[in-house]
């Protein structure tokens, strides 16, 4: 977490840049994971 702070103090334009999206795209691709699991366990559960 202190990289992360500094980098951002250091160069707050590039460290929003990068790390908006960067968390953006992982915490959509983990919803669409759990989703997919969820979707599978109710599946196995019917039939």
């Amino acid at each position: 977490m202190a990289r992360k702070r500094r980098a951002k103090r250091r160069k707050p334009r590039r460290g929003a840049g990068t790390f908006e999206p960067g968390w953006v795209v992982p915490a959509s691709h983990v919803l669409l994971c759990v989703n997919v699991l969820l979707l599978a366990a109710v599946l196995r559960e019917l039939s």
